[in-house]
């Protein structure tokens, strides 16, 4: 792990940050394989600008297991090189725990205590341990009591500890003390990570947004290096400028809908609550080589922009008056929270592609929204390790990628009149457990039996189930043969996983994601050509003539094009499909070489264009025609393609050189 400064934050606001180039999980949100960071941030007391006598300490965040040994001595060393130095922090935010984050925070608590390696105690004559206050959701807290009480050392752990629980409900949350201002803890709770916090702090124009507006990349493979040691060697600090959206928008889109997507309703109820709205940082953002991002620019040319509305409205109230003028608010004053810089747990920190980046949730989230209101999938799962929650997301994910939306249903902590209202929306669902003492988890007998009796379930519902077990994995048997018992199809055969989920387990699961989708969808299109055989057959009989179909011209209505078979293997997983029609698509290299091969080719039309103008004048020649001028114009403008609609029949070759309207490089479509 290394520190890291944050552009667009103050100097005494650290990323602490460990990154791996490589996959680090078989989860379907690291399928990019752009590595990925875990981020913690330390605040207060650094830069030259400490606070003597000041709060102490404020450290947001542990990471993962797999950074426990290197996070603790970090910490220590970053705490020393404050002004004044401190010993440890003096206040620490939980946004997410999980017991994969456990070993972290037992490392930090048990260096802070004294406790050495699995020791019950600290040595004898060994001093107290310096007070903590610790905030933490609900869920978190209930894990962290869980964890001490099943550790030899946990009452050693404990000294000196004082928890403070943020709690769903209450307003704005706990508030504590934070360098420039106040720290306000926001639950955003969603279905797979219940105990989610947003830590904002209005004075410095932060927000830690946990999970939230995350990616699982690595930004030192941007920058043609692995690992965090790369930022830190090329000085691009922890922040997004270098590449911009280009670099990390499709890191921060596939993260949205392998995670947030399926739990729209919660993140667009997270989003209301922040109500984040970009504003200029409070410090000057070094310009740094490469950004292509978009966002807040630096304060100089937000006072010239606040200059310029100034004067412009001085202009129109002396010619229109103060009426016609209003009071609208100019973009940097506008309601909401200001937030300059997002934090999350991983990924880089947002700062040039702010602005994009929280219009882009928004709009994905209305649209995740619109699918699921139009056809939708219930994954309803409790999980005792992670690994049925694992599978879950892969599901989802594969309906989602089929066009359905998804709605996951976390039975740990949803009720049961939140089962029934997921049920009564669906047009399927799968439903995941775990194998716990040879049996079901009771939540999940309880939403088998919502299921089973809610009115037409089995008629209309195809269904699926999975799980992961230890043993001997009885749970699924048990979910299918009383879904079976009950009359409900089956869109997938049973996922049966023992432990951890492998890559090829991953992919089946998303694979079977796919197929419950597409039996939703031809249950819906079955469902709307019967309708409109019906009122076909209503109007025949009306109009007195009778409704005849040629067996020939019925099979000829089946014929949709030819078939392919598209296979794909990864590692240990591998996949095949059926496909109507197949596009080829370039890579990002072979894209950019060709629009520098483009612009080279308009820059040598420039030039002979002005050698033979040169030539003309020489020769006391006409000068061309208007519509050589016009060429010559056209020539200079990017290549653009008049507005048409989708072909008929693509071809295999109809998507080569064709630029992308939805990326932010393409050109403009006049």
């Amino acid at each position: 792990m290394v520190s890291l400064p944050i552009p667009g934050a103050p100097p005494d606001v650290h990323c602490l940050r460990g990154a791996t180039p490589a996959r680090l999980k078989v989860e379907v949100e690291y399928g990019l394989k752009r590595g990925t960071t875990d981020n913690c941030y330390l605040l207060g007391g650094g830069g030259g600008g400490g606070r003597a006598g000041g709060p102490p300490l404020t450290l947001v965040d542990v990471p993962d297991a797999a950074w426990a040994a290197s996070f603790v001595p970090l910490v220590r060393a970053e705490c020393a090189a404050r002004t004044p130095p401190h010993p440890w922090p003096g206040t620490l935010v939980i946004t997410h725990l999980t017991p994969k984050r456990w070993p972290s925070l037992r490392a930090l608590l048990a260096a802070r205590a004294g406790v050495v390696g699995g020791a019950a105690a600290p040595p004898p004559g060994a001093p107290p341990p310096p007070p903590l206050d610790l905030h933490l959701s609900n869920p978190a807290l209930a894990l962290l009591r869980e964890s001490l009480d099943t550790d030899p050392a946990g009452a050693a752990l404990a000294a000196g500890l004082t928890l403070r629980v943020a709690r769903a409900g209450g307003g704005d949350g706990a508030r504590l003390a934070g360098p420039g201002g106040r720290l306000e803890l926001v639950p955003a709770p969603t279905p797979r990570w219940p105990d989610l916090l947003v830590a904002v702090d209005r004075a410095s124009r932060l927000a830690f947004t946990s999970k939230l507006f995350g990616a699982h990349v690595d930004p030192g493979v941007t920058l043609g290096g692995a690992g965090a040691g790369a930022e830190a060697g090329a000085g691009a600090g922890a922040g997004d400028a270098p590449g911009g959206w280009p670099a990390y928008g499709p890191d921060w889109r596939h993260y949205f809908d392998c995670l947030l997507s399926p739990v729209s309703s919660a993140a667009a109820a997270a989003l209301a609550r922040l109500d984040l709205a970009p504003a200029p940082p409070v410090v000057a953002v070094p310009a740094a080589g490469g950004a292509g991002g978009e966002g807040a620019p630096p304060p100089s040319s937000w006072a010239l922009l606040r200059s310029l509305d100034a004067a412009l409205a001085t202009a129109q109230r002396g010619a229109w008056g103060d009426a016609a003028i209003g009071t609208a608010a100019p973009p940097w004053s506008a309601e909401g929270t200001p937030v300059a810089v997002l934090c999350p747990l991983h990924g880089p920190t947002v700062n040039a592609c702010l602005t994009q980046l929280t219009r882009s949730y928004g709009a994905w989230t209305q649209g995740a929204e619109a699918a699921a209101a139009t056809a939708s999938v219930a994954v309803l799962y409790a999980s005792a390790y992670g690994n049925t929650a694992a599978l879950s997301q892969s599901i989802a994910r594969g309906v989602t990628k089929a066009g359905v939306g998804a709605e996951a249903v976390n039975l740990e902590v949803a009720t049961l009149p939140e089962v029934e209202a997921a049920i009564a929306r669906a047009s399927g669902f799968a439903v995941g457990a775990p194998t716990l003492g040879g049996h079901m988890p009771t939540q999940v007998a309880t939403a088998l039996g919502a299921i089973i009796r809610a009115p037409g379930a089995a008629a209309r519902l195809p269904a699926g189930v999975f799980g992961s077990f230890g043993w001997s994995g009885e749970a699924v048997d048990e979910m299918e043969a009383r879904l079976r018992d009950a009359g409900f199809r089956f869109a997938f055969p049973a996922i049966r996983v023992k432990f951890r989920p492998t890559a090829a387990d991953m992919q089946a699961a998303e694979e079977s994601g796919t197929d419950l989708a597409q039996a939703v969808l031809k249950a819906r299109r079955k469902a709307q050509a019967g309708a409109v055989a019906a009122v076909a057959a209503g109007a025949a009989v009306e109009g007195g003539r009778a409704a005849s179909t040629s067996p020939a011209l019925g099979a000829l209505g089946r014929v949709v094009g030819s078939l392919c078979v598209v296979t794909a293997r990864d590692g240990e997983a591998s996949t095949a499909m059926l496909a109507s029609w197949i596009a080829q698509v370039r890579d990002g290299g072979e894209a950019q070489r060709e629009r520098e091969e483009m612009e080279r080719e308009r820059e040598r039309e420039r030039e002979r264009e002005g050698e033979s103008l040169g030539r003309a004048h020489a020769q006391n020649l006409p000068p061309p025609s208007s519509f050589t001028h016009s060429a010559s114009l056209f020539s200079l403008l990017p290549p653009c393609r008049p507005p048409s609609t989708r072909p008929a029949s693509p071809s295999p070759s109809s998507a080569i050189g064709r630029p992308n309207p939805s990326s932010p490089r393409a050109p403009p479509s006049w």
